[in-house]
């Protein structure tokens, strides 16, 4: 009666309802049901209520994983984001910093073709 009322809350363990997922009680409730048919034909043979078990554990292994993937995918977004922060302030550092040095800005390319970085002839 309590779970056409929808207060299957009311009966179920507290360990229950804190370890199990809302889904996962109400099919193992709907399957408990069908087991308590006085009509012996409409309840589930006992190979039936094994392979629904396994079905429920199936979902709610899915479910931890799915769980366990978000948090892995979490920390390495987490880990990306510090390290991207890392990087960004490595370059804003760089960007502040002037450039001193003696740089020598007479020297002409060798004759094997080297380049200079500037062109300093149309300065």
């Amino acid at each position: 009666m309590l779970m056409e009322d929808n207060r299957l809350s009311d009966i179920l363990d507290a360990r229950v309802k804190e370890l199990c997922q809302n889904e996962e009680v109400i099919l193992a409730a709907n399957l408990a049901k069908r087991c308590l048919n006085l009509n012996g034909k409409n309840r589930p043979t006992m190979r039936e209520v094994a392979s629904e078990l396994e079905r429920i554990i199936g979902l709610s292994q899915k479910e931890l994983s799915i769980q366990e993937n978000c948090k892995i995918s979490k920390n390495i977004m987490d880990g990306a984001s510090n390290d991207w922060d890392a990087s960004k302030n490595i370059m804003d550092d760089a960007v502040s910093t002037p450039i001193t040095g003696d740089f020598d800005t007479s020297r002409n390319p060798s004759s094997d073709g080297e380049q200079p970085l500037i062109n300093t002839t149309k300065c």
